[in-house]
């Protein structure tokens, strides 16, 4: 009778460790979302002009651009790298995510970041 009890907590463990609960679930999304602050700026301003600003975008927009970079319908080596490894339903929750912050204005021409290695930026 204890071995059999042992065994049931044991498959519970398992099940619990395989399915991950709500708070390791938001951990994880936050964790994925600190990724993307790198160039996507931690406070909703990107840390170049070339890189959008994914605060507060529609969730299905930013649905869909992440679902093109997985699937190779949008080309850019960074975010290919990025969500390649992600699951659909991932990549959702991180658009909902950026969907769900406030949008922060683009900075000013005034207030332009400095190329990198000295390479001239489009200015158009």
């Amino acid at each position: 009778m204890v071995g059999r009890a042992f065994v049931r907590i044991g498959c519970l463990v398992a099940i619990a460790a395989a399915f991950p609960s709500g708070a390791r679930a938001a951990d994880e999304l936050e964790s994925q979302a600190q990724a993307c602050s790198g160039c996507h700026g931690p406070n909703g301003t990107p840390i170049n002009a070339a890189t959008p600003n994914i605060w507060g975008q529609r969730g299905d927009y930013l649905y869909k651009q992440l679902h093109d970079f997985k699937s190779g319908d949008r080309a850019s080596p960074i975010m290919s790298f990025i969500v390649k490894d992600m699951s659909l339903q991932d990549l959702r929750k991180l658009a909902n995510y950026f969907a769900a912050k406030t949008w922060s204005p683009p900075r000013s021409a005034d207030a332009a970041v400095a190329a990198p290695d000295g390479i001239a930026m489009c200015a158009a």
